[in-house]
């Protein structure tokens, strides 16, 4: 695969959160604090959280599969995320490639997970940070 990227994670798949052991430990080789533009929200009755493209700040982490794990945990988010490549305009969240911010000078090019869909989006997170919004 030639988009062997790394993936720019802003909700459930972060440290600390219910779905990065699942998903992540023992897969990946890095995290690095990261961030990106755009407006992020929970996603009203369901409390987690759904990216959309804007000019503010979301807060997350950039992770780097381990050699020989990428192709699983590409396979692993696309499901986590209702994410079908072969059917994208009927996915929940649409994975799109991202300009990345890291803490370092590096901006690298990663994978995200937008919303997709047209159920009603509740709260914004005013912070852009869903570890934040999480701890109110």
């Amino acid at each position: 695969m030639s988009d062997r990227i790394p993936f720019f994670i802003y909700g459930s798949l972060r440290k600390s959160f219910e779905n990065h052991d699942a998903y992540l430990k023992g897969k990946i080789d890095k995290e690095i604090p990261a961030e990106i533009k755009g407006t992020l929200y929970e996603v009203k009755d369901e409390y987690y959280p759904c990216l959309v493209k804007g000019k503010g700040i979301v807060i997350g982490e950039v992770v780097y599969p381990a050699e020989g794990h990428y192709n699983q945990v590409l396979k692993m988010l696309d499901q986590l995320e209702d994410y079908d490549c072969n059917n994208p305009e009927n996915s929940l969240y649409i994975r799109e490639k991202v300009e990345v911010e890291t803490s370092g000078p590096e901006r690298v090019t990663a994978w995200t997970y937008y919303w997709n869909n047209q159920l009603p989006i509740g709260v914004k997170v005013e912070s852009g940070d869903w570890k934040k919004h999480r701890e109110k």
